[in-house]
């Protein structure tokens, strides 16, 4: 996002190092189209393995990293493999003017050079990416990132320019002093060019280059940045009229009350609950009603919540000059799959369910999303609570410059496994560098067929990446767990390369971003790279690496073989002893039923955790529940190493059937006795899609959900439904409904909170998946 050609000076670091203004030399002084993307313009120079290119840049990949400093004599560059459109041809690159001035097919076309033309041979020249949201925390706050490396992520991601917001760095960039602070902590320290987001001080910003202003609607997260109320909107864009400048907005809006951790903080639901769409929807009204009234550029930044692209789709078809932007982490990640405890996936807007975010794919193809964004916001380690788990306290922020490459996924139900055509119908439509699979997987108990995968992904000349989890196996890379597979404590993680995939890493040009996990050097440090010399790495964790090779020692003297078989038999016995007692395994294919780790179908009725509560305190055995997409669904066993054995088999049918007896099978039979009375009550979806109300009668659904009755008598029975999304999206209870108006959300919601504060109001919390009798 960026000035109209023409416009004003435009202030960037250049990735040389140094501090440079420019003036776009555009001259044909037109505008910009009212929904085209925003895209910081970049001005006269030359970059480091950069050059650019109207809106953008080209990235050249190759060795050694050529440098063409500004006012090179270089007006060419040549090579054998140059990205135009969806091809890649020979092509000779001529600059004019510190610009791409043409791209000519014929490689060997000199004749339309005058200086030194640059052949970079067989090294593949293509655009380089523009990010036009990353905190840069430098000065102040450079622990949690600085230029220095923030750039070099950039650069090894195939980043070319990056647009700095003005928060988290002290002081922020919201005075022409800070600005000037903030210009002097970069220069010498960019490795891609550089530009910066201000705010506050509008005009003398403007005139001195800065790309455009934020602000929030909402708390920063910062002190030193505060948000904006609505007369602040007012003023700022009267004085943004004319210059041709943007405003981003952070658009989340409280609603009502501030809404609280309600709930275990270290479950992700919880956080959920407390920024839902409706805080989006209000923030985009917003901005959508004061982009049309002033004309004035506006930017909506990281979109999570798709319930807000029917405004924005109104709001331009009105005439509104407004762009949007999502992000890499709302369009690969999901609430269903994040789990507790794992506040790294932690940001505002925060990430939402799977529903949604086919909407903003959808979005971004037809043309209402304009642009995907890193907004990459780091913090040190410890922000992120990670020791607690607790969300409530967690820096909400996701560092992922250097993650721009695209992941395509294929995805099956929970319990089952692809089939070797599918997985190739993905390989030949994606044509992807590397596919990963998760051999062993604990979460749902399959363990997925290999057989001819390796053979697919070497036909389609692809590195074949496995997690095993609970499993060995000789694959391109394998990595699995020590405690696991081998019976041994925790914190080692035995990993395996083939050849192939060495000679990957080896001849590999550029330094990897990060020192942890550069392979070249742990294969060095590890005495695997067949060099004399090693150099240090790190102290290694001696007393984790005997426990490791005593497992391994473990394992020989037992031999591969009748390991295999004792894990096979156990498991079976197992399985049949689950059916003696009335359970059954969650994974129906036997030969996809992963020996090490079982799956049993939580029995309904119960609450799971109370199950493995009871056998926790009464029998001293630590039963698990479901993981990610069996959350609610599973109770997890595992039988590896030494207690693969029938006694202690025994012992866990046992504790299950001891459970069975005196665990309560009385929630469900409540509800459903009520219902069939007839008894009002209210459900709450609040956890997955909004707030919803129904009256409940005999013959009563869960789909009743869908259609909220609002003019409800006080009812007898609030029911809170924790809804398990993956269970739900089988059922088909949800569909991709939303609530479309702000009125009943915040009429739902102000009822609901009364209802909760109400003591003679009965009060339930159960899980969805328990209800699935209720009929």
């Amino acid at each position: 996002m960026a000035p109209p050609p023409g416009s004003h000076q435009c202030a960037r670091l250049p990735g040389t190092g140094g501090v440079g203004v420019g003036t776009d030399d555009s001259k044909d002084g037109s505008k910009p189209h009212a929904q085209s993307p925003a895209v910081p313009r970049r001005m006269t120079k030359m970059v480091v393995q950069s050059l650019d290119y109207g809106g953008g840049s080209l990235m050249m990949y190759r060795g050694g990293g050529t440098e063409m400093e500004t006012g090179s004599s270089v007006s060419a560059v040549r090579s054998q493999r140059v990205l135009i459109g969806e091809e890649i041809l020979p092509a000779l690159i001529t600059i004019k003017d510190g610009k791409i001035h043409n791209i000519l097919p014929d490689a060997g076309a000199t004749r339309h050079t005058a200086g030194e033309v640059l052949d970079v041979g067989n090294s593949v020249v293509m655009p380089g990416i523009v990010d036009c949201h990353v905190h840069v925390n430098e000065p102040g706050r450079t622990a949690w990132e600085g230029y220095w490396t923030a750039t070099r992520a950039a650069a090894a991601g195939g980043v070319t320019t990056i647009v700095d917001m003005p928060l988290n760095s002290i002081p922020p960039t919201t005075t022409l002093k800070n600005f000037h602070e903030k210009l002097q902590a970069a220069a010498g320290q960019c490795f891609v060019d550089t530009a910066f987001w201000g705010g506050l001080e509008l005009r003398p910003m403007v005139q001195a280059g800065v790309a455009g202003f934020k602000c929030f609607l909402i708390h920063s997260g910062v002190a030193e940045f505060p948000h904006v109320a609505d007369s602040d909107l007012h003023a700022a864009l009267r004085q943004l009229q004319g210059t041709g400048s943007v405003l981003l907005f952070h658009a989340e809006k409280e609603v009502q009350q501030p809404l609280t951790y309600d709930g275990d903080p270290s479950e992700y639901s919880t956080f959920l609950r407390t920024r839902p769409d409706i805080m989006e929807m209000e923030a985009v009204r917003t901005v959508t009603e004061l982009c049309l009234q002033y004309q004035v550029r506006c930017h909506i930044v990281h979109l999570s919540s798709a319930q807000s692209l029917k405004l924005i789709r109104v709001a331009r078809e009105a005439g509104a000059p407004l762009t949007v932007e999502t992000t890499h982490h709302y369009l690969t990640l999901s609430a269903e799959d994040i789990p507790s405890g794992a506040t790294q996936f932690k940001c505002c807007p925060p990430i939402r369910d799977i529903a949604n975010q086919g909407q903003l794919w959808s979005a971004l193809r037809a043309g209402d999303i304009d642009m995907v964004v890193s907004d990459h916001s780091p913090c040190t380690p410890g922000l992120k609570r990670l020791d607690s788990g607790d969300f409530s306290q967690a820096w909400g922020g996701i560092s992922s410059l250097q993650f721009g490459a695209k992941v395509n996924k294929i995805v099956t139900s929970a319990g089952s496994y692809f089939q070797n055509d599918e997985i190739e119908q993905a390989l030949s439509k994606y044509k992807p560098v590397l596919f990963f699979l998760t051999h062993g997987e604990s979460s749902t108990g399959v363990v997925h067929p290999i057989d001819g995968i390796g053979e697919l992904c070497h036909r389609y000349n692809c590195l074949f990446l496995v997690d095993s989890v609970a499993a060995l196996g000789d694959i391109d890379i394998m990595y699995t767990g020590s405690q696991k597979v081998l019976n041994v404590p925790p914190g080692t993680a035995p990993i395996s390369f083939s050849e192939r995939a060495c000679c990957r890493i080896f001849s590999r040009k550029t330094k990897p971003v990060s020192y942890f996990l550069d392979l070249s050097w742990l294969a060095n440090y590890w005495g695997c790279d067949r060099k004399s010399a090693r150099a240090y790495h790190h102290t290694g964790p001696v007393t984790a690496l005997y426990s490791l090779r005593e497992g391994l020692a473990i394992l020989a003297e037992t031999g591969l073989e009748n390991s295999w078989k004792r894990h096979k038999y156990v498991a079976a016995y197992f399985h049949e002893g689950l059916e003696r007692i009335g359970l059954k395994p969650f994974v129906e294919d036997k030969k996809a039923r992963l020996p090490t780790v079982t799956t049993i179908v939580a029995p309904p009725g119960y609450d799971w955790r109370e199950i493995t509560g009871y056998i926790m305190k009464n029998h001293n055995i630590e039963i698990s529940g479901g993981l990610g997409p069996s959350v609610g669904m599973v109770l997890r066993v595992g039988l590896m190493g030494c207690n693969s054995n029938k006694p202690y088999v025994d012992m866990i049918l046992e504790a299950l059937t001891d459970a069975l007896k005196h665990c309560h099978k009385s929630k469900v039979p409540l509800i459903k006795q009520k219902l069939d009375q007839g008894i009002t009550l209210v459900v709450d979806r609040y956890a997955f899609s909004g707030v919803a109300f129904t009256s409940a009668k005999p013959g009563f659904l869960l789909a009743w959900c869908k259609q909220p009755d609002v003019g409800l008598p006080k009812p007898d029975l609030v029911l809170f439904l924790q809804i398990n999304p993956a269970l739900a999206a089988q059922r088909g209870e949800f569909g991709t409904e939303r609530y479309e108006t702000n009125a009943f959300q915040n009429k739902v919601q102000q009822n609901f909170e009364q209802l909760r504060q109400d003591p003679s109001v009965n009060w339930k919390e159960i899980d969805a998946d328990l209800a699935t009798d209720i009929k």
